[in-house]
Order: C-alpha cells, then structure tokens, then sequence
C-alpha cells in the first residue's frame, strides 16, 4: 500500500483536512509565481501500517485511498479483513462455548479404582482367561471384582447392548471392539491394548497349504489388499464416525489454510490488479507530463522511479508542487506544509 500510494500521481494532493481532502484547495485558484505550495502524501509507512492495523480491526481511519489503484488494493483488503476476522471470531467463540462432557475413566486403573460403573467381558473367552491367568496387580484386582459378581455376557453383542443402556464398560477384543465403535458413534474406546495376540489359520501338521497361504497372506498386506477389506467392512457398513469415540470426546476442527485459501487467492488478485492498475496510471501521468515538457517518455519514466523510489523530497519534484501569484496584483503566500483543519482562509 506505501509503495502504490507513493507512486501513483493521484495520491499526491493538498491535504489540509481529513474531510476535504479530495477537493480543491480553496486557492488554488490562484497562480503562485514566488514560494511554492506543496502537495502531500498520507500514505507514508506508519500512516500505511496504521491504516492497515485500523481498517483490520473495524476501528476506522482519518484518511482514505483516492486513486484507483490504492482504493483497490484497499477494498481487497477490506473484504479480506472481513472474512477472516469473522471466521476467527466464529470459531473462537465455537471452542470457548461448546464444552467436553466429563469422562470419569481414561484408563484401565481408572476403572480398577472405582466401583461407580461396573464391567465385565464374555463368559468364558480369550479376555476372561486373559484376566484370569494374568499376574498385573491392576489386572488381578479387577479379576477378584469381575467373578465375584454377575457381569458377564454371552456374547460381544450383549455386551454392547448393556453398555448402551447401563453404566457399564465392557472388555473385548481390539479388532472387534473397533468394528463397533465404527457402526456406533456413542461408544467410544477407553485405553489402550492391554495384550497383543494375532489372528492365526489352523492347518493340518505338514500340511502343503502351509507356505501357500501364508505367503499369500504376507503379498495381501504388502498390495494392501488386508487394509482395503477391513475399510470395506469395518468402516463402510454402519455409520461415518469421525475417530475413536467422536460422541463422547467432541472432537473440535480448527481452520487450516484449506478452509482459508480462497480469501488468500483473492488478497493475491487483489495485490495484482493494483500493482497493474498504478503501472498504468504511472504511465498516463509520465507520457502526460513528458509530452507537456517535450521530453522524452522513457527519460521521465525514469526521473519519476526516482523521485519515488528513493523518496525524494516533494519540493525536488516539478509536477507534484504548486507555486505561488498575484490576484489582483497583491501575492497570495500559502503554507507550505497544513495541519489537519487548518484551513486557510481567502477573500
């Protein structure tokens, strides 16, 4: 924004007042032959930085863009600023208000260590003998408590049942309790894997289907065949769960640049086109001037990259400054450089 405003022509005016900034000065009617009056630019870098902070956060600005060029580049920014500070507003006040339910057990000595919510597993499974069999301090606490009461199921299906309608939390298998948790997003998985085992095909001793399948097996799960089925059926068959207990944990998704890019595509646009647009009007006011002066237009386009780009002082530039006359004989004297509504008063 400085440096378009700084190059542009139209940005350069009496600035006298934030209000009629854009007007004729009330004497510039005159023909000043003796002192010049000088013509001034808002947009210096921390005027810019200013009027860019103020117009983000809605606070407004003394001043505004004249020149198309700049007032371009200002309505990107603006539409820009809008979006994005609405959107962080909106999902800001999305995190502070919608809150996580309390989950009283997080892990497996949770659930030892409470007698609020009952579990079990299936009678006379894997799990159970696992518990049974295991010499974990936290396990065998949990075993004493499972057999001496009626929390046992028949199957993984009434266990789910009475986890849905009691307080109970039920042990299973990870590879079915994960084909559950994906057909219904209230429930969720607490913990991790207590054993790992794997799933094996029994065949007969020496048998020559041995080698046959498991490498058959092993060019499954390297083609990603295994992955592909378990997609298929685990996920695929019941509800689209976001994750591992979605319901219960309310997983929250902030922005990332994908949700935002099409407001950078336009900041991006927006950035172009003025920069295109103070080109042309760079080279309006040039061929303008070197054609009044009979100069060549390649040798003022030069003079004015100058005087722009090495911030020159305004009263070096011979286009950009005013000079000073007679009306009716007496010389009329302007001030050089005006404070805002300290307008000067003509008869």
């Amino acid at each position: 924004m400085f440096l378009v405003a700084r190059v542009t022509p139209y940005e350069w005016n009496l600035n006298f007042s934030c209000c009629t900034a854009h007007q004729p000065h009330p004497a510039a009617q005159f023909s000043p032959q003796e002192s010049p009056v000088e013509l001034s630019n808002n947009y210096s870098f921390w005027n810019t930085l200013w009027y860019v902070t103020s117009t983000m956060l809605k606070g407004g600005c003394d001043f505004g863009p004249r020149a198309v060029s700049t007032r371009l580049l200002g309505g990107t920014w603006w539409v820009f600023t809008l979006v994005i500070t609405s959107a962080y507003t909106a999902n800001l006040a999305a995190v502070l208000t919608v809150s996580r339910p309390f989950i009283p057990i997080k892990n497996l000595d949770d659930l030892a260590n409470q007698s609020s919510i009952s579990y079990g597993t299936v009678k006379g499974g894997s799990t159970m003998q696992f518990f049974q069999e295991s010499k974990i301090a936290a396990h065998v606490k949990m075993w004493n408590y499972m057999k001496n009461r009626d929390v046992f199921v028949k199957n993984n299906g009434k266990g789910v049942e009475k986890v849905a309608n009691e307080g109970y939390a039920y042990l299973m298998e990870s590879t079915s309790l994960e084909y559950e948790i994906q057909q219904n997003c209230n429930l969720t998985q607490i913990g991790g894997v207590l054993g790992s085992k794997g799933y094996g095909i029994a065949l007969q001793k020496k048998s020559e289907w041995t080698d046959r399948i498991s490498r058959q097996l092993l060019l499954y799960a390297k083609r990603g065949i295994i992955e592909m089925k378990k997609t298929k059926w685990w996920k695929s068959k019941g509800a689209t769960c976001t994750g591992m207990g979605s319901a219960v944990k309310q997983q929250r998704f902030s922005l990332n640049i994908s949700n935002v890019s099409g407001l950078f595509l336009i900041l991006f646009a927006g950035l172009v086109f003025a920069i295109f647009t103070v080109v042309v009007e760079f080279f309006i006011r040039s061929r303008q001037v070197a054609k009044a002066e009979g100069k060549a237009l390649h040798k003022e386009v030069l003079q004015e990259l100058k005087f722009a780009l090495n911030l020159s002082d305004v009263r070096d530039h011979r286009t950009r400054k005013k000079t000073e006359g007679q009306n009716n004989g007496e010389p009329m004297q302007m001030i050089a450089s005006l404070q805002p509504n300290q307008i000067p008063k003509t008869t």
